[in-house]
This record gives structure tokens, sequence and C-alpha cells, in this order.
């Protein structure tokens, strides 16, 4: 998967590849979207850029190797139940052949034809316990090809709570303590939770005049929850702008595509 072979999000696929081409990679990313919007391909483009060294589509093995989902530094989270096959303590492994088969025949699926294709269509699936020991046992290993782990959460709202506390922890402690936290958010509970544990915000069609009146009020519930008397004078927001200087005839052909990137968002 491609950043090309990803329907839309033209805007967020550009800051994406800036983030990659300026090397400021964040080490905890939300993306989020409404079903069949798109997430989870744009998710692994941007992971298939950060493990094959950029945005250059040149690395031909790595491509392969993500493409099909065999990268041995990229891995992937899933919501599960046991089923005929898997009797107890399912976690994603189990089922990374049928993952990578549902991901190939439909990128755009949604969770009940996933929950279908595994046969637990009449079980509700979570991400426990188990799969947080075991992603946190997969990350503390050396990468495998020498440069970045990648692990990609789908359906990150069926953690229980048990999973969510032992990988917030992680979060808010990595490995790479040097790497800053961004996290790209929409929505009151996403915000408060990025103003709680990350160090800044990337915020989608930000306004600098109406931006403190509604903002603000989830912010300085995340700060609070924070427990970080500093937490606001440290919190960093990165607003990211459109902009295309040109001649003033071609300032409708320019507006155009702003307003076709803008319009399912006002």
């Amino acid at each position: 998967m491609l950043f090309k072979d990803v329907i839309g999000h033209d805007l967020v696929k550009q800051e994406l590849q800036r983030s990659l081409l300026s090397k400021k990679i964040a080490h905890c990313q939300l993306i989020s979207g409404p079903e069949g919007s798109g997430a989870l391909p744009l998710a692994i483009a941007y992971a298939r850029a950060i493990l094959c060294n950029g945005v250059s589509e040149k690395s031909e093995t790595c491509n392969l190797k993500v493409s099909e989902l065999k990268h041995p530094d990229l891995h992937f989270v899933y919501p599960v139940a046991n089923n005929q096959e898997v009797k107890s303590k399912a976690i994603s492994s189990d089922f990374i052949l049928n993952w990578r088969e549902f991901l190939s025949s439909n990128p755009y699926g949604n969770l009940f034809e996933w929950y279908m294709s595994i046969g637990t269509e009449n079980k509700q699936g979570k991400i426990g316990k188990d799969e947080a020991e075991d992603i946190i046992k997969k990350i503390s290993l050396k990468p495998y090809e020498g440069g970045w782990t990648a692990v990609i959460i789908w359906m990150a709202d069926k953690m229980n709570n048990e999973c969510a506390n032992q990988l917030l922890k992680l979060i808010e402690e990595p490995l790479r303590k040097n790497i800053p936290i961004y996290l790209a958010a929409i929505g009151p509970k996403n915000i408060e939770l990025t103003a709680e544990i990350a160090d800044g915000w990337l915020p989608f069609m930000y306004s600098p005049t109406l931006g403190d009146k509604f903002f603000n009020q989830f912010l300085d519930k995340g700060f609070e929850k924070s427990g970080d008397p500093d937490k606001k004078s440290k919190f960093n927001i990165s607003a990211p702008v459109f902009a295309k200087l040109c001649d003033e005839s071609e300032r409708e052909a320019y507006l155009g595509t702003a307003r076709n990137n803008y319009t399912l968002y006002v």
C-alpha cells in the first residue's frame, strides 16, 4: 500500500510526507475516520514509508514485504475472539493469515466483515491484556532490519481497560524517550486524550481566532488529567495551513482544490 493507492486525504498525506522528509516522526499517531474512509490503508502507507526509508517508492523489496503484510518490523493489532481453531487467549498473531487475506480482498472492510472472515460474527471481539503483553514483547526486540518498528492498532476502541492501561504506560514512557508524541485528533474526547498523553497536537481546520473559545475547554481537561502542573506551558499546537503563492488569475483554481479537501469537514 503506497500513498498514491489511498483514495483522497490529500492534505493528510502531504502532512505525513512532510514529517518524513523533515525526519520529525512522532512516536505515536492517531488516524481516525468514519467507516470506509480509508484510515487503515493510510496508516499502512505511512508505516511503509517509515520502514522503507522515506517517501521514495524505489525500495521494491521493502515495498513488497509491506504490501504482502509480511514485513518483520510491521505488526498489526485488531479485535479477535476465540473460535473453533483458537480455543483460548486469542490474540492478533493467531489470525495473521486471515488478516492478510482480509486486507488483500478488501482494505476498506469493516469490523463485522472482519468478524465474519474469522468465524466470530456472533461474538464480541476485543483487544485484551494478552494482546498488550504480546505487543510489548515484540517492540522490545531489536528491529530485524535495523530501522523502525511499526505497530498499527485497528479499532483501538475495542481495547479493554487492562490492555489500554498497559499500552498507555508505553505511550507515556516510550522506549525512544527523545521522540516527541504529536497526535492529529478531531473530536472532544480525542483532543482531551491528546492533551493528557501527548507533547503536541496537530489540529485540522484550526482557527487562531476561534480555536481558544472552542478547543481550550477540552485541552484544559486533558492537562488536568495528566497530573503535570507545567503540561500546558510545554504543550505545542502545530496547525497545518493550506497556502499557495499565485497570481490573481490562478486564485480560483487553487481555491477549488482547497474546497474539495475541506468540504467533507464543514
